[in-house]
């Protein structure tokens, strides 16, 4: 990483560039997944798993020809040629069980319990400042249970292909990237807890052998159950919910989780010589605030 802080000259490497932060990381990862399933009755079926996980990640970070300038102007970096060695280990257990019935061949209803797992880490991080240690680039895994339930089905003779799922999860640990005043850096941390309850459909309608629809709908509310230090926004004052550089978003929406989406679409194809085929496609789609 070679950032450009306050877009001072740095005399060491006679540019611009405030540090050269190289970093070596390595990391493993092993999981299994098992899975019983009993057929309850012809058009039943009840399925139950679980995968275990483990994952092991280690890096060396440190701060290389630092910009004097920037003591100066009172952003104290990393010393020079100090590496830190940042390790994270981790094991998790996801189960599942996940009911289905059948009313016959082309159709499938479900209920399932889920979780979810994802590996904590270490950020890689564009500047080491006094305040950065080992400790405070490792951040911890995320973790998420919830329920869902869905219909499939191919209709009118295979011609339409639905998807219907209701669902509802909560997060724990959600990963967020946000700045760290303390070490005037962007990183990843656990953030809070969430949760997200919503519906989404979709659809395929081959209304001939040419022509076909496609679209597809969702509803989706996801809000922060508690997130008490998120950062501030640029210029958000004390007024406005910003102490100590952090602000409390409990009970607000997730960031890039619009409450309504939706897409349509259409795609003709058509023979126009010999060992050539035309395909004709458009689509539209919306996305809320």
């Amino acid at each position: 990483n070679v950032p450009d802080i306050l877009h001072a000259y740095n005399p060491t490497t006679n540019s611009y560039v405030s540090v050269m932060t190289p970093v070596v990381a390595s990391a493993e990862s092993y999981s299994v997944f098992g899975q019983l399933r009993w057929k309850i009755m012809p058009s039943m079926e009840l399925a139950g798993g679980a995968r275990y996980s483990h994952d092991k990640k280690n890096s060396m970070i440190m701060s290389t020809m630092n910009n004097p300038a920037l003591a100066v102007l009172g952003l104290l970096l990393s010393p020079d040629g100090v590496p830190l060695y940042p390790h994270y280990s981790g094991n998790n257990v996801s189960p599942e069980v996940t009911l289905t019935w059948k009313p016959d061949s082309d159709q499938m209803i479900y209920a399932a319990y889920k979780t979810g797992y994802k590996a904590g880490g270490i950020s890689n991080t564009g500047l080491l400042t006094l305040g950065t240690t080992a400790a405070n680039l490792v951040f911890g895994p995320e973790k998420t249970n919830g329920f869902e339930v869905g219909y499939k089905a191919d209709l009118l003779q295979r011609t339409l292909r639905v998807d219907l799922t209701a669902y509802r999860y909560n997060y724990n640990g959600l990963q967020v990237t946000a700045f760290n005043p303390a070490t005037f850096n962007f990183s990843i941390k656990n953030a809070a807890k969430a949760r997200t309850y919503g519906l989404t459909g979709s659809f395929e309608w081959l209304a001939t052998d040419q022509l076909s629809f496609n679209g597809n709908v969702g509803w989706n509310h996801a809000r922060y159950l508690a997130f008490p230090s998120n950062q501030c926004y640029l210029g958000q004052t004390a007024a406005q919910g910003c102490v100590g550089f952090a602000q409390d978003v409990s009970g607000k929406p997730l960031s890039r989780a619009p409450n309504i989406t939706f897409k349509l679409g259409a795609d003709y194809k058509t023979d126009i010589a010999t060992n050539w085929v035309a395909d004709f496609a458009v689509s539209a789609q919306y996305t809320s605030t």
